[in-house]
């Protein structure tokens, strides 16, 4: 005869078989307002996948956002593509909390009036980033594919794959060898 080894969790009153169970439901439960929050970026002509998770708190400004398949928002995340320029978040992107995505700056304008007129420029993060909490990607930013890219760097400009950035303003510091 075999013994059965079944250990109490003394929250929730289950045996380690119903808590597994009962983990993988409210993992499925919980990964329904993420694709809820997709849904509603969806109809406001935004390209969001149903595949992405969409934390808490993002915010997404304008038709111009393109979030693809398997990729990760972290909470409290900003993008802005209100006027002009397009965010491209390509596959298994990961993003993480507080990220700003920016498609419009100002060119310089008169001494009365320094933010002169509105320019717009593309935001493009390749296929398998990795971006640390609180990210800015300013207008024409381009990272190349695998980049792992530090906390509280600011991207401006075109990364090559492979590569670690970090730093203000973003610098390569180096180059991520595959294995």
């Amino acid at each position: 005869m075999r013994s059965v080894v079944t250990t109490q969790s003394p929250v929730l009153n289950l045996t380690a078989a119903q808590f597994t169970s009962t983990d993988r439901w409210v993992r499925r439960f919980r990964s329904v307002p993420a694709m809820l929050r997709a849904l509603r970026h969806r109809t406001r002509r935004r390209q969001v996948s149903l595949r992405a998770h969409l934390s808490r708190g993002t915010l997404m400004n304008g038709p111009g956002i393109r979030v693809d398949d398997s990729t990760y928002i972290g909470p409290n995340c900003f993008f802005e593509a209100e006027h002009g320029g397009t965010i491209h978040i390509d596959q298994a992107v990961d993003v993480g909390p507080g990220c700003i995505f920016l498609t419009t700056t100002h060119a310089h304008g008169p001494s009365r009036r320094r933010a002169g007129t509105l320019v717009a420029q593309d935001v493009v993060i390749g296929p398998g980033a990795w971006l640390g909490a609180r990210v800015t990607a300013l207008p024409g930013t381009r990272v190349g594919s695998g980049c792992i890219v530090g906390a509280n760097t600011l991207l401006n400009g075109e990364y090559p794959p492979s590569t670690v950035i970090v730093g203000t303003p973003g610098r390569v510091v180096r180059t991520i060898e595959e294995s």
